[in-house]
C-alpha cells in the first residue's frame, strides 16, 4: 500500500515551541527570585522547569508524522523523483506472423521470434487468430498492429488435366517433303488434348527427339554348348527433332543431319567390341528381319496440382512400330538399307558355320554342269560371227540371280 505524509501533521517547526518554553522558564525564575526564596531552591526549580521544558519540546519536535493511504481524500501525493532508479518501458515492434500453403493440407503459420514480445493463438472454425503481447518492461507504439487472422482451410491437389498413358506408339507411314518421316500415332487424340490443356494454362508439354537412337539387340551363344551367354545391345544416338502436324494428325521426325555412314561406323565399333568380349562365341542379331529398334522419342509433360504443391512431371515414351512395307517417298528411312546390308559383314563368321555355308558352294559345281551345257550352244554361235547383242542376252539372268 502506498502511503503519503499528511500536510497538517508531522515534524513542523518546533523551535518556536522551544522558545515559548524558554520564556516561561525565565519568567518563572524571575518570579521565584522576587519572592525571596533561597537561591538553592530557585536553582532547583529552574533546573526542574528546564528539564520539563526540554522533555515537552523534544516530545513535540520528535513526534512521528501522521500518515494516510495514498489516493485517499486527505492524502496529497508527491510526484516520484525521476532519476537512474526509475526507467520508462522499452518500445518494441511486434514481428508479423506469416502463413505458408501446403499441398492438400492446411497451411502452416510461422510465429516470429521477437525480443520482448509473446504471441497467443486462438482458433474458431477455420480461422486462426494470432495476438502479440508485450513482455514485462516492454510496450508497443500507439497504433501498432497486434492481431492477425489466417484462413486454415485445407487445399486440394488437382489431378492431371489429361490422362497420360504409360507409353504410346507411332508408325512411320510417309516421307515428308522436306526430309524426315511422318509418324502416324496410335492414339490420335493424345497430342491434341495436350495442346488444348496447354492453351488453357493447365499444363506444359513438349515433344522430344534429342535422345532418339538406333539400337540392335544381339544374341551371344557359346560355340560348344549352344547356350545363350548374353543379349547385349548396340545403340547409336541419332539426335532428331520431333514435332506434330496438327493438320495431318501425325508426328514429324526430322534427323539432325544425314546419319547414314556415321551410324554404320559407330554400330560397327560396338559390334566389334561385343565380339572381343566374347571371342569364343557366336554373335548374331537376336531378331530376324529388321533387328533394329528406335528408342528415345518422348512426350514430356508437367503441371502444378495447386497452391503449396510441387510441379509434377511425366514422360511418355513413343514406341516406333515399323511398317511391313517400305516407307513411300525419297526421305531417309528409319532403318537405312546400308545398315541392313552391312550387318552380316560386321558380324564374326564362326569357323563351324563356314563348312555349312560352303556346302552349297561345293554343290555349285554339280549344278554348274547344266550351266556348262548352256554355254555349249552359244559356243557354236560364237563360231559364227558374234554380235554384241548375243553377249548382252546372258547378262540379265546373271543380274536376276
Amino acid at each position: 500500500m502506498d502511503l503519503c505524509v499528511l500536510p497538517q501533521t508531522g515534524a513542523a517547526e518546533h523551535w518556536l515551541l522551544i522558545g515559548v518554553v524558554a520564556a516561561v522558564l525565565i519568567a518563572a525564575g524571575i518570579a521565584l527570585a522576587v519572592s525571596g526564596r533561597a537561591r538553592r531552591s530557585v536553582l532547583t526549580g529552574l533546573g526542574a522547569l528546564a528539564i520539563i521544558g526540554a522533555l515537552v519540546a523534544g516530545g513535540i519536535g520528535g513526534a512521528a508524522p501522521a500518515q494516510a493511504d495514498a489516493g485517499s481524500a486527505s492524502c496529497v501525493t508527491t510526484p516520484a523523483p525521476v532519476g537512474d532508479e526509475v526507467s520508462a518501458a522499452t518500445l518494441v515492434a511486434p514481428g508479423i506472423p506469416t502463413a505458408t500453403a501446403q499441398c492438400a493440407a492446411e497451411p502452416t503459420v510461422q510465429i516470429p521470434s521477437t525480443q520482448g514480445v509473446s504471441y497467443t493463438q486462438a482458433r474458431t472454425g477455420t480461422t486462426l487468430t494470432v495476438t502479440a503481447v508485450p513482455a514485462a518492461g516492454y510496450a508497443f507504439a500507439a497504433g501498432a498492429t497486434t492481431t492477425w487472422s489466417f484462413d486454415m482451410t485445407a487445399t486440394t491437389a488437382a489431378p492431371w488435366p489429361v490422362d497420360l498413358p504409360v507409353s504410346t506408339q507411332a508408325t512411320p507411314t510417309e516421307a515428308a517433303p522436306d526430309g524426315g518421316s511422318y509418324l502416324t500415332p496410335v492414339d490420335a487424340a493424345l497430342v491434341p488434348a495436350l495442346q488444348q490443356a496447354a492453351d488453357a494454362g493447365l499444363l506444359a508439354y513438349s515433344l522430344d527427339g534429342s535422345q532418339f537412337a538406333l539400337a540392335v539387340e544381339f544374341l551371344v551363344v557359346d560355340r560348344e554348348t549352344g547356350d545363350e551367354l548374353a543379349r547385349p545391345v548396340a545403340s547409336v544416338p541419332v539426335p532428331s527433332t520431333l514435332s506434330y502436324d496438327f493438320e495431318r494428325g501425325d508426328y514429324l521426325l526430322d534427323f539432325d543431319g544425314n546419319p547414314g555412314d556415321e551410324l554404320f561406323e559407330q554400330l560397327t565399333e560396338q559390334i566389334e567390341a561385343i565380339e572381343a568380349q566374347y571371342p569364343d562365341a557366336f554373335v548374331v542379331p537376336a531378331e530376324d528381319g529388321l533387328p533394329f529398334t528406335y528408342p528415345g522419342l518422348r512426350i514430356l509433360a508437367s503441371y502444378s496440382p495447386g497452391a503449396g504443391c510441387e510441379t509434377v512431371s511425366a514422360v511418355v515414351p513413343i514406341e516406333l512400330v515399323l511398317p511391313q512395307q517400305p516407307i513411300p517417298g525419297d526421305a531417309p528411312r528409319l532403318a537405312p538399307d546400308a545398315l541392313l546390308q552391312g550387318l552380316d559383314d560386321v558380324l564374326d563368321t564362326q569357323p563351324e558355320a563356314a563348312p555349312a555355308s560352303e556346302a552349297p558352294a561345293s554343290e555349285a559345281p554339280a549344278s554348274e554342269a547344266p550351266a556348262t551345257e548352256e554355254p555349249a550352244a552359244p559356243s557354236e554361235a560364237d563360231a559364227a560371227p558374234a554380235s554384241d547383242e548375243e553377249v548382252v542376252e546372258p547378262t540379265p539372268p546373271a543380274d536376276e540371280r
